[in-house]
């Protein structure tokens, strides 16, 4: 199953998914309606605050079993969001984890080494269950856990080599090049956007369309995908979810797969299903969080010229010819190790804003989990009772002021230090679960921000510089620039950008 068989395959599992969706709405409403009586209501609240009781006295025992530990105490879990505002000892709202940060933490007095969570696959594994509302087809290498996802990550993880991420440097350069000769860039010393993500996304649909389908990237193609264009989301779908991915991983990975076929038992091959299942995991969790980075990366940017032009001055040092930025190549992979400063921008960036907001856990054992420091009531280490879910507020840990000094400023040059907390940076995870993919997103945003910023200077549009007008606080000035938006991945929002083509010598 090659090509455009696997695509229409993805294509049929996408339809199945929509038809699903609707048939669970319909039965919502349908329940739903007829409950409009008085009494009706009166017997809904009296089921509501059952169970909500049930939950109270759950939430007492466990409480108990883990020594009173210092923290948030609600009746439903805060890792789900609810459509329900923020209600004390009851429920977050939906936004808590990006609006409070590590508040919540600072309140308690307590941290827990969140690293452990992450060491040891035998104690504390992926709860399945938690995950099934992603298996959209089946099972797959996100979702998977133990034997089941050794057996989804074996034939993966031969595609994620130096090699690859060779390739995909230079595919990522030749197409930013082109993305910049597009009808919306040719010829303009000035261009603006009204939304960053207008750039990240046309600029990772042009990768399918090259690396996927072979097509040229001809002006009539450049027309249909440019920047500022907007594709439905099942054609998009159809196209592998624009991500880059496809360039290296799904062909080399189905070609592994298929050889593994013949040279394995039986019971480790993965179905045809199955395939399907982690070629759109990767597609769906790779190609927003990539693009969503590197739109805020640009957005920050723009909001810190001195960062920018301290990224500029790096481009400068490693390419050639050195006075001539309108003709500058990243035309060698080596560059890439080189750029420590424009890596630095894309970490600040995953600190300040990580793709995913938390991470869960499940303890296979009774065993105990250590504090960063003493909690107030004199506790080392908090009790962890088998069966209890785990969640690591990434978010939360990011903003810790404990190992990140003035954590709501955004500061690359924290990541030039060679001892840097690598241990409170987990955007792609940790430990033997940790994002296959890393490298491969480093490299596919570094080298558009390479082309970019080796080429223009990166400003707010003029309706964003209106809104900060007057406003001098440097953490204000970035939460009213950057709009977040949480959907399965943090999303810029109402992110406009001017690019003025730098001169020939600057």
């Amino acid at each position: 199953m090659l090509g455009e068989e696997l695509l229409q395959y993805c294509s049929t599992a996408l339809h199945v998914m929509k038809q699903n969706f609707n048939a669970a709405v319909s039965a919502f409403i349908t329940v739903v309606g007829p409950i409009g009586t008085w009494s009706s209501s009166l017997v809904v609240l009296a089921v509501l605050f059952t169970v909500l009781g049930l939950r109270f006295l759950s939430v007492l025992r466990r409480l108990r079993s883990v020594g009173y530990f210092p923290g948030i105490r609600l009746v439903l879990a805060p890792e789900f969001p609810y459509p329900l505002p923020r209600i004390p000892y009851v429920c977050m709202d939906a936004e808590w984890w990006t609006k409070l940060r590590h508040q919540p933490f600072a309140e308690a007095g307590a941290d827990v080494l969140t690293v452990e969570v992450f060491r040891s696959r035998a104690t504390f594994i992926k709860p399945v269950e938690m995950y099934k509302l992603l298996n959209l087809v089946g099972v797959h290498i996100v979702s998977a856990e133990g034997a089941d996802y050794r057996r989804h990550r074996m034939p993966a993880q031969g595609s994620f080599t130096e090699r690859s991420n060779r390739l995909v440097w230079d595919t990522s350069i030749d197409l930013a090049r082109r993305l910049l000769k597009s009808f919306v860039w040719a010829g303009k010393d000035v261009v603006e956007i009204d939304e960053a993500v207008d750039i990240t996304l046309p600029y990772a649909l042009k990768v399918i369309n090259v690396a996927v389908f072979g097509r040229p990237d001809s002006d009539n193609t450049a027309h249909k995908i440019s920047a500022g264009s907007i594709m439905p989301f099942e054609e998009a779908a159809d196209m592998a979810m624009a991500n880059l991915v496809t360039l290296v991983i799904i062909p080399e990975w189905i070609r592994s797969v298929r050889a593994a076929d013949s040279e394995t038992n039986p019971e480790l091959r993965l179905t045809d299903m199955e395939l399907v299942a982690d070629v759109m995991a990767f597609l769906i969790g790779g190609h927003e969080s990539t693009a969503h980075t590197i739109a805020i990366a640009l957005g920050l940017l723009a909001l810190h010229p001195e960062e920018q032009e301290m990224v500029y001055e790096e481009l400068r040092t490693y390419s050639e010819p050195e006075n001539h930025p309108v003709t500058r190549e990243f035309d060698r992979y080596e560059d890439l190790n080189k750029l420590r400063r424009t890596l630095a921008v894309l970490h600040e960036t995953l600190r300040l804003y990580p793709p995913v907001a938390h991470i869960s856990k499940e303890s296979t054992i009774d065993t105990n989990l250590p504090l960063a420091f003493p909690a107030p009531n004199g506790m080392t280490s908090v009790p962890v009772p088998k069966g209890t879910i785990v969640t690591a507020h990434i978010i939360g840990l990011h903003y810790n002021p404990r190992w990140w000094k003035d954590p709501f400023l955004f500061r690359p040059t924290r990541f030039l230090d060679p001892h840097w907390p690598r241990d409170a940076f987990l955007p792609f995870s940790a430990g033997p679960r940790v994002c296959i993919g890393r490298r491969f997103a480093e490299t596919e945003s570094i080298a558009l921000l390479a082309v970019l910023i080796s080429k223009y200077r990166i400003e707010l549009s003029s309706h964003a510089k209106q809104k900060l007008e007057g406003v001098t606080d440097e953490r204000e000035r970035r939460e009213l620039g950057i709009k977040i938006e949480q959907r399965l991945t943090l999303m810029p929002a109402e992110l406009g950008l001017v690019f003025r083509k730098r001169t020939k010598v600057e």
